[in-house]
């Protein structure tokens, strides 16, 4: 019995040995497999051209997407505000926003309502940035949805904002927060996406806003891994996963964020 239990206690710190050894050996086959370098080469199959829309569907994406003018127009301050405003005012207006999603479609706009908003838009013809009252704000984005602005793009383009802000604020535990709540209202799985010409210009597609907002998950998950290699290695191999029908999106989103999701394992001591 005594020579059994030696003999299995041999096999265990042999098999721990084995195993962490394994470990050792696997860490700078990913390490090295995503270094920069490595991956641009591969990247440049991923990189297809951009659609062409005619002008049917040049038509239909500036009429149901919202880009950063229309949706910036409709913010306090402009696209000036939107850019420069803090996280909690964007979440405010996309409360408000989400409000009026539901309701715009049952409200009229009267005469006096147009008047007004045409008076303040052609009082600042040719600015670089047009502002308006809160009143016309809210009529302005009527009009949109109205017109047939699509309300899942809309709020995908509203949320990708406000979590980019969130990341840039160090609110990384609230970023994933509101990615889940989001997760909760629309099916938001990364799925490879083509981008067209429009796209270009902000008016993004609901598929390409969810890749971008993934990107923001990942990049946030790799900011609360730091100082965890296990978790770390968990999120990059997630990440890696996914990250051929990421890389369109990289340009649209602050660059490509690899180097950032493999630091918490790569960067962790041996």
């Amino acid at each position: 019995m005594k020579s059994f239990s030696f003999s299995f206690a041999i096999l265990l710190i042999a098999s721990s040995v084995t195993s962490l050894a394994a470990d050792r050996s696997a860490k700078p086959d990913i390490c090295k497999s995503t270094r920069a370098a490595v991956l641009k080469q591969a990247d440049k199959r991923l990189l297809l051209p951009d659609i062409q829309l005619n002008e049917k569907e040049s038509e239909a994406a500036t009429t149901e997407r919202a880009c950063v003018k229309s949706y910036g127009i409709g913010y306090p301050g402009g696209v000036e505000g939107l850019t420069q405003g803090s996280a909690s005012e964007m979440k405010a207006d996309l409360n408000g926003l989400t409000t009026l999603l539901f309701t715009a479609k049952d409200r009229s706009i009267s005469a006096g309502q147009w008047d007004a908003l045409a008076l303040e838009i052609m009082a600042q013809k040719g600015a670089d940035n047009q502002t308006l009252n809160k009143r016309n704000r809210e009529t302005i984005r009527i009009k949109y949805i109205q017109d047939g602005m699509d309300r899942e793009q809309m709020l995908l383009w509203g949320h990708h904002l406000y979590l980019r802000k969130l990341y840039q604020e160090g609110s990384y535990q609230k970023l994933m927060q509101e990615a889940m709540s989001l997760r909760g209202q629309f099916p938001m799985e990364v799925a490879a996406h083509r981008w067209d010409d429009y796209e270009r210009h902000t008016y993004f597609t609901e598929q390409s806003l969810k890749n971008m907002i993934a990107i923001l998950e990942f990049r946030a998950r790799a900011q609360l891994a730091k100082g965890d290699a296990k978790r770390g290695k968990i999120l990059l191999e997630e990440f890696i996963k996914l990250r051929p029908l990421l890389v369109p999106a990289f340009e649209s989103s602050g660059g490509d964020p690899t180097a950032e999701i493999r630091a918490p394992y790569c960067a962790a001591k041996k």
